[in-house]
């Protein structure tokens, strides 16, 4: 996921209104054990994945992640990782792809330092991080991949007092990382980070290339085929 809110035009497909994300929380609480992402990789690196386990994420850490998606995981208990773009907190985003509302007002904000140490407060809530200015990482020099991851978690540490072991690469595609990216995260002291490539996680899985599939906002018998097609 990415936001979950009501927008006039969503050309992008990042958003999810809250009641078809209420909708998608209800099915996987009744067809998964949805845990926490750092037990995935538990369970991963121990082979002891039953094949049963959803985990939920957000990348880019929007105000609405807070405001509406955190009181509908509360509701059913629901656990979810948030990954944070360090270099933007607090800002209206001027991100080309949400530049393109209709109306300005649909144009999001991202979360304060105050806020995210409110979510990482939740104990439903992981914090992981996606770099400082959300780049293409396989398009910079190894210096500037390693800037970007490093002061990334940086931040994040800084702000909340605690470890960041999780990393989402930006867009998350196979050409958006490269070798450089995933040895720079591992350097940098991560345990795990994920890309966007639609598989499931199976014991093949590397721990620096966990997959994930992009929820958009469609109904549920469309999120039931989209998990069970991959």
């Amino acid at each position: 996921y990415h936001r979950v809110d009501t927008v006039s035009n969503d050309e992008r497909l990042l958003v999810v209104t809250p009641s078809v994300f209420e909708s998608h929380l209800i099915f996987l609480k009744e067809r998964y054990e949805v845990i926490a992402l750092p037990e995935l990789v538990s369970r991963l690196q121990n082979k002891q994945l039953t094949g049963r386990e959803a985990v939920i994420t957000f990348d880019d850490d929007y105000l609405d992640n807070l405001t509406n998606a955190l009181p509908l995981l509360e509701k059913y208990q629901l656990p979810a990782t948030i990954f944070v773009t360090t270099g933007f907190l607090g800002e209206v985003s001027n991100l080309p792809w949400d530049s393109e509302y209709k109306i300005p007002a649909d144009n999001p904000t991202f979360l304060i330092p105050l806020e995210l140490i409110l979510l990482s407060g939740n104990p439903l809530i992981t914090i992981g991080a996606h770099s400082v200015t959300h780049p293409r990482l396989s398009e910079l020099a190894n210096n500037d991949q390693a800037t970007e991851i490093l002061e990334s978690k940086y931040a994040l540490e800084t702000i909340l007092n605690n470890p960041i072991s999780l990393f989402a690469y930006p867009f998350g595609g196979v050409f958006d990382y490269n070798q450089e990216t995933i040895e720079g995260v591992r350097k940098a002291g991560f345990v795990a980070a994920c890309a966007t490539i639609p598989k499931l996680v199976t014991y093949k899985s590397a721990l620096f290339e966990l997959p994930r599939i992009n929820i958009r906002n469609y109904p549920v018998r469309t999120l039931r085929k989209n998990l069970f097609s991959k």
